[in-house]
């Protein structure tokens, strides 16, 4: 499992706005799953957002799939 993306593939990947997708890491984020860090380009529209899994995300991800596949036994 890859611990980080970038921002724009991550968007892609779930199908959702920049907007919304960034209210959703953003509630992540607070709860310590995510961490995001901004690499500047030479404009603001060139920077990279890159979002980053926790080992707090990785556990809590690991345990909500566990939960899953247990109940689908």
């Amino acid at each position: 499992m890859r611990r980080e993306m970038r921002f724009a593939a991550l968007r892609e990947e779930v199908d959702q706005s920049a907007a919304t997708l960034s209210k959703q890491l953003t509630a992540l984020e607070k709860e310590g799953y995510i961490s995001r860090f901004r690499e500047y380009g030479s404009s603001r529209d060139k920077d990279t957002v890159w979002v980053m899994l926790t080992a707090t995300g990785k556990s809590a991800f690991d345990a909500h799939l566990a939960a899953i596949q247990e109940m689908a036994r």
